[in-house]
Order: C-alpha cells, then structure tokens, then sequence
C-alpha cells in the first residue's frame, strides 16, 4: 500500500506543474502568443520555442515576466539551441 501511495504521490507532484503549465494556456492565448514570435521565419523553430515556452510557464507567469530579464534571454538562447540541434536522431 505504501508503494501505491508513493506513486501516486510522485506522478501528482511531477504531472501537476506540466498540467498547469502547458495545458494551462487557452487556445486564444496561445494564438496571441504564436503571432508574437517574429524574430526568425523558421516556422519549425519559433513552434518548438513556443512549446517550450508553454512547457515552461504558467500563462500568468508569462504576462508577468519581464522579456528583457537576463533569465528569460538565457532561457530564450537554451530553447534555441535545444531546438536547433537534432540530437541522436
């Protein structure tokens, strides 16, 4: 029973903040914040920016953040580069 308990517990704690923060996003916000990203015309790399930028923050904590932030460019320049490189496959 312990086991059962652990696990559930762990898959709440793990599944919660990806609940919250990805499937958290409305369509429209999402639409609002897909015309947003106009840096690059990559379609492909501005969507996987976009989903981790969805992965990654709660809407409200999206509107709040300050985009000029040393954290959310470093941010920025991490998902860039995750998402330019092809890995193992």
């Amino acid at each position: 029973i312990t086991n059962i308990v652990l696990t559930a517990g762990f898959a709440v704690w793990t599944l919660y903040p990806y609940y919250n923060s990805y499937i958290g996003w409305e369509e429209e916000q999402k639409t609002v914040m897909l015309s947003s990203c106009g840096d690059s015309n990559d379609t492909k790399l501005c969507t996987c920016i976009d989903d981790k930028i969805f992965k990654t923050y709660a809407h409200d904590e999206y509107v709040q953040l300050d985009l000029n932030a040393s954290d959310y460019q470093e941010f920025l320049k991490e998902s860039r580069e995750d998402c330019l490189d092809d890995g193992w496959f």
